[in-house]
């Protein structure tokens, strides 16, 4: 089960991102591409609401969801949110600060932000300090 951009992301760039991961870790597998067999246009829910993935533009990847749990009031992050900036091969460092500002203005209610890499567990404040490190980045390269 997918999004039909990650669908996409996946057929048109399996063999890739698996080379650019055995270049950084070379025991990670080499596994044949299978594609999600269930897709969805964009947003969708899941058990009757309890579970919402939420795409609100490219991040560090073209095709990130949030995915939010309302009544744990839990937000993953997926690799969008994380205490470090981390890898940026494949971020639209344009479009993440503007995603990372519409997911702000939804006002979900959250208390809590897992991460999708490093410490996993969150408070709020995780997306504002995930875009001074952006902002950060951003000045760095000029």
């Amino acid at each position: 089960m997918a999004t039909e951009m990650t669908r996409e992301q996946m057929a048109g760039g399996w063999v890739d991102i698996v080379q650019f991961t055995r270049s950084i870790f070379p025991d990670y597998p080499a596994l044949p591409l299978v594609l999600p067999d269930k897709t969805y246009a964009s947003d969708f829910t899941l058990q009757e609401g309890r579970i919402r993935s939420i795409y609100l533009g490219p991040s560090h990847t073209p095709d990130g969801i949030f995915v939010f749990f309302p009544e744990e009031k839990v937000l993953y992050g997926n690799c969008i949110l994380k205490e470090k900036l981390g890898n940026l091969k494949y971020a639209d460092l344009i479009e993440y600060p503007k995603t990372l500002r519409k997911l702000k203005s939804l006002n979900l209610g959250f208390d809590t932000i897992v991460a999708g890499h490093y410490s996993a567990v969150h408070g709020p404040k995780l997306i504002d300090q995930y875009l001074a490190l952006l902002e950060a980045q951003g000045k760095d390269a000029r």
